[in-house]
């Protein structure tokens, strides 16, 4: 396999020939995989993250091919001007362009004599050499089986010119540390490469005692040593600001130790669909190449810029910072692509957290998918054991325990039930099919078992026993950290369980697109039979209430009717009242007031027992209360707002 930190060497290259891997191995808690050289994977997710970090050269190699393909198609112009059109739209950054033009008059003659021959973007990647076949292993191919003949491959990390920022992202990416931090205190005032898109900027990179998340030094009477933006005095009082502002607000961090789900991976639809490319297009792909095809500043955890997509992100990070405004710049996003249990001890260390200088934080443990996921032909004997994980899951505790401060917060997330994925997604055309319809994430889930570099092989695979087998492991390691949660004690930590409702989130992401136009959810959606409790008509009157208490919109009829817009939470009573979200017609009598109120006390309960109790295991009520109490503010930003709304938390 190809070392992960040929990214850079690679990115001037992603939208022409991507020959080098991307990130960290796909499933790097299994070193001794062999992968036939450049074979490593690409993901084409548009919708959703998935845990892949290699990028082929041969998947990549399909990938441009085939947007040049199709960008002539768009066009109505020859292969030569196309490539020419996909250089113009990539940014100068990076050399992006200049280099896109070096590779294009370097293969381009090729590809253009192959594409004339009428042959499709398989034969013209094989016969290139992009992919070297084992002897025994089938021909892969994302379209009809391609022919062959031979060509030399190349290595863009040999140019003489990359050699040396080659070894040394080479270094900051397999250290997940930034590549710019001139006083080594893991923090940094450059925006990628692992710097401030990852954990909060630092305010002084010469001065490694100043930064992120660590307690105010002498309350920041002369610098802001904590990077929170306050310090100085106030003149009028002669108190410090820190300590006026600060003290006694339980500043907490938020750390997450995640996968490529944590780092938020993605891959615009708009870069690999001819129909929509523009000038536009690569505007951001310098930012996203040099996170690794990641996007942390976006990410559900810590993310803390808006997104440009229409779901809208509103990060833990964020509603910590909205809640203590002392809490700025204190997050860490510890996630890469490909990790799992198995392979977080490799780069754990670069956590940063002090006992004795920093904050208490919060750490959300979400390896979610690559303890089961892996690309083999049969994954199942390379998933994680339940053993395994409770190995190193305490291992991963026992360090936790050691670097936290005293007073943090531990959550384990179980992982999802990745099922959902084939169902909803196998028979939906791909971008690179959309145009043609000829390309359904079928089709390149069985291109990327092929090459045995699938993201996922047990979820996104037509065998549904295999589907199946692989839901149940997950369950089964669910169960374990569950059962770590409930059965450990630690010194410096409280530590929990919380489930990943990955079918109510990934549900608003496939069904939101096409109901947003409406304002209502699509006729047919599979949403509801998706979320069984989201059938209940109390849900429905909730979610109109919901709607009114935020200032959204007013409904006649439940939320399938929206009429008009209103700008005061006033009426939310009234709402709760009529249970509909309808206008009251005076004052209720007394007997009135009196059902509204048993209703509302009622649904309370009824949804308290259904939804927000999954954040902890014990079911008791003292159990749960006593679980919540240290955790009041986590919860009101945890992904069940509903909870929050109703003043949920034990007191």
């Amino acid at each position: 396999m190809k070392p992960p930190w040929k990214i850079l060497m690679a990115t001037p290259l992603f939208f022409l020939l991507t020959l080098h891997t991307l990130a960290s191995p796909a499933y790097d808690h299994q070193p001794g995989t062999r992968r036939s050289k450049g074979q490593v994977c690409i993901a084409l997710q548009h919708s959703f993250p998935c845990d892949v970090a290699d990028f082929c050269s041969l998947a990549g190699c399909v990938l441009v091919v085939s947007v040049i393909e199709q960008l002539a198609q768009v066009h109505n112009s020859t292969v030569q001007t196309s490539m020419e059109r996909l250089c113009s739209y990539l940014p100068e950054k990076l050399f992006l362009k200049t280099t896109c033009y070096l590779v294009v008059s370097i293969f381009g003659p090729d590809i253009i004599k192959l594409l004339k021959a009428d042959v499709n973007a398989d034969v013209v990647c094989h016969t290139l050499e992009f992919c070297k076949q084992d002897p025994g292993q089938p021909l892969c191919h994302l379209y009809p089986l391609p022919k062959t003949y031979s060509r030399s491959g190349s290595d863009i990390c040999s140019l003489p010119f990359l050699a040396k920022i080659c070894q040394r992202i080479k270094l900051a990416i397999q250290n997940s540390l930034p590549f710019k931090d001139v006083d080594s205190d893991k923090y940094s005032v450059f925006p990628t490469l692992r710097g401030s898109h990852w954990r909060g900027r630092d305010c002084n990179d010469s001065n490694k005692m100043a930064y992120p998340g660590r307690r105010p030094d002498n309350w920041d009477t002369h610098q802001d040593s904590n990077c929170n933006g306050i310090w100085g005095v106030d003149p009028k009082d002669g108190i410090p600001y820190e300590k006026k502002f600060c003290e006694g607000s339980q500043p907490r961090g938020i750390i997450l130790l995640g996968d490529s789900a944590g780092a938020h991976f993605h891959i615009p639809p708009d870069w690999i669909t001819a129909s929509q490319m523009s000038l536009k297009s690569f505007f951001n792909l310098p930012t996203a190449l040099t996170n690794e095809l990641d996007w942390p500043q976006l990410s559900g955890t810590t993310g803390f810029l808006d997104s440009t997509s229409r779901v809208k992100e509103n990060s833990i990070y964020l509603r910590l910072r909205k809640r203590n405004h002392c809490n700025h710049r204190d997050y860490q996003n510890i996630s890469r692509n490909g990790a799992s249990s198995q392979s977080l001890e490799r780069f754990i260390e670069s956590l940063s957290r002090n006992q004795l200088l920093d904050q208490p934080a919060i750490v959300i443990y979400a390896m979610i998918g690559n303890d089961v996921c892996n690309g083999k032909i049969d994954p199942v004997p390379g998933m994680t054991t339940p053993e395994k994980l409770y190995s190193k899951v305490m291992e991963t505790l026992q360090y936790l325990d050691s670097h936290l401060p005293n007073g943090s917060h531990v959550i384990l997330y179980g992982l999802p039930d990745g099922t959902f994925l084939w169902d909803n997604l196998h028979s939906r055309y791909h971008p690179l099919g959309q145009l043609n319809k000829d390309v359904t994430y079928a089709h390149l889930y069985s291109f990327l078992s092929c090459l045995q570099v699938s993201p996922c092989h047990g979820w996104m695979s037509s065998n549904k026993t295999l589907r199946t087998l692989t839901s149940e492991r997950a369950e089964q390691l669910s169960i374990t950290l569950k059962k770590i949660a409930t059965s450990q004690k630690f010194t410096n930590f409280n530590l929990f369980y919380m489930d990943f409702d990955f079918q109510e989130s990934v549900c608003v992401c496939v069904h939101a697109p096409q109901s947003r136009r409406s304002g209502r959810r699509a006729e047919g959606s599979s949403a509801s039979s998706l979320n069984p409790w989201m059938d209940s008509t109390l849900v429905r009157w909730l979610y109109s209430c919901w709607q009114i208490a935020s200032g959204r919109r007013c409904s006649s009829s439940g939320p399938r009717s929206w009429e008009r817009r209103i700008h005061s939470t006033s009426r939310l009573s009234r709402c709760l009242e009529t249970k509909g979200g309808t206008k009251s017609s005076g004052t209720p009598a007394p007997g009135e007031l009196r059902k509204a109120e048993t209703w509302v006390n009622s649904f309370k309960k009824w949804l308290w027992e259904r939804l927000c109790h999954k954040l902890t295991g014990p079911s008791s009520a003292a159990s749960l209360q006593s679980a919540f109490l240290p955790f009041k503010s986590l919860v009101s930003l945890s992904s069940l707002p509903l909870c929050h709304f109703w003043g949920w938390l034990p007191k």
